[in-house]
């Protein structure tokens, strides 16, 4: 006896009018939730066939307010946890898809089997699934594959929901992090000069630019001598247009009209950005 998708696919091959592709999306549609969990596990192996039941489970679950069967991704799960290659990919893709319906003890398996993991993909799916169960366990694996493998990924998801002591505590360490890409290290520096403007005091003399923006996190005052030494410290025009609004946010007046003399000779010596000769 055919499956489900087996006559569906028949379907598909013989079918040659213009409403085609909205035909076969319908029968998908009419397939029971039950019927496509039964079957994901045999055509797993057929990329856009597992594609059509994963989108179709979902499209059930949130346009049709239909439960996903909680026995089927525990399957999942299982299968992924002793899976390798190609296989383990493609189930760990569906149970991220998937991942608003896992418990939080599945979440928590899911998260804790990856985290750590010598694969780049395991752990990048652990990072993305670690925000829907965040917490104290959770912070503490995700703390401990950041010092293992520095991932930029693992500290973009610190950056927003870590206890701000802890990145205090390893900012200098974050900040000097060749891995870590410059906006996340300047969330982490924002939240921390909120909290402690100590632990980023170096950064005046090191990276005066960030050191305002630090100024300019904390409401921290400068004074309009070291306000204009950090404009002409610019070594773009972007850096000078972010240098100029920052020292709008902190409410200098006098310093910008001071540069404002010296505007065209600050100018003069920053190379020519690529979208500015489109004016």
């Amino acid at each position: 006896m055919k499956d489900p998708i087996e006559k569906i696919t028949e379907a598909a091959l013989s079918i040659a009018c213009r409403s085609r592709d909205q035909f076969i999306y319908a029968l998908y549609l009419a397939t029971s939730m039950e019927d496509l969990c039964a079957c994901y596990f045999k055509y797993i192996n057929d990329t856009g066939t597992r594609n059509e039941i994963v989108r179709h489970i979902k499209i059930k679950k949130d346009k049709k307010g239909e439960v996903i069967p909680n026995a089927f991704l525990g399957q999942v799960l299982s299968e992924f946890k002793t899976s390798d290659k190609n296989r383990r990919v493609w189930l760990g893709t569906t149970l991220k898809e998937l991942q608003e319906d896992l418990t939080s003890d599945q979440l928590e398996e899911f998260i804790e089997c990856q985290v750590l993991s010598e694969r780049v993909l395991d752990r990048k799916r652990a990072y993305v699934v670690a925000t829907r169960k965040y917490d104290e366990k959770t912070d503490g694996l995700l703390w401990k594959s950041w010092n293992k493998y520095n991932d930029n990924n693992c500290m973009s998801v610190l950056a927003d929901n870590t206890d701000v002591r802890k990145l205090a505590e390893n900012f200098e360490l974050i900040w000097n992090s060749e891995n870590i890409k410059f906006y996340i290290k300047n969330n982490v520096l924002k939240r921390v000069a909120k909290f402690d403007f100590n632990k980023v005091s170096f950064l005046e003399k090191e990276k005066p630019i960030s050191y305002l923006s630090a100024c300019v996190a904390s409401e921290k005052q400068i004074t309009d001598e070291e306000a204009i030494s950090i404009v002409k410290s610019s070594d773009s025009i972007g850096s000078l247009g972010y240098c100029l609004w920052c020292l709008g946010m902190l409410g200098k007046h006098n310093a910008l009209y001071q540069i404002l003399g010296d505007i065209t000779k600050i100018e003069e010596n920053l190379p020519t950005a690529f979208w500015e000769y489109m004016y």
